[in-house]
């Protein structure tokens, strides 16, 4: 399968709101926030289909309680799948999937998201590259996930501790 990055959609924002409308309404014990990360929340770029939900929650094993209840919207739930401390949820559509992170809240994995999600929202040089760096990845013919991150890796290691320092500024 050719891992595929579209131009901006603003129905990503859509997506997300009727989304976050479903969790909310699923009533989870302990949520504290969700938000829209990742490339589908910043405007002007380039991204894979994949609408990307960060939860923050209370306690982990208070989420888990609700497994069921995201079953039931048909995600598959992964447990940490690669990153400590995180739930990971997943949705697979036809032409749009949804990814969903959850963390306690405190955790780290938050801000650094968020720092640089709005780093980019607020840098249109550093959003062009990285829609630049992005598209060539793309344009390879890239065939996995794995390919297709490691074109982004450097990039976003040397953005993200940028980001960081501007978001806690």
């Amino acid at each position: 399968m050719h891992i595929k990055a579209l131009p901006y959609d603003p129905a990503w924002t859509h997506a997300f709101a009727s989304e976050k409308q479903r969790l909310i309404d699923l009533d989870i014990l302990g949520l504290d926030a969700i938000h829209h990360i990742g490339s589908t929340a910043v405007p002007g770029i380039t991204a894979k289909p994949v609408i990307d939900i960060l939860l923050e929650v209370r306690a982990l094993e208070l989420l888990e309680l609700h497994h069921k209840d995201f079953s039931a919207l048909g995600y598959e739930a992964l447990g940490e799948f690669g990153v400590q401390g995180r739930r990971y949820y997943r949705k697979i559509g036809k032409s749009l999937s949804i990814h969903i992170h959850a963390f306690q809240s405190g955790n780290p994995q938050i801000v650094k998201n968020i720092a640089f999600r709005d780093y980019l929202r607020q840098h249109p040089k550093v959003r062009d590259s990285y829609k630049s760096i992005k598209t060539r990845a793309t344009h390879k013919n890239t065939r996995s996930n794995e390919h297709y991150g490691g074109g982004k890796h450097d990039f976003i290691q040397h953005h993200e501790k940028l980001a960081l320092k501007w978001y806690q500024s």
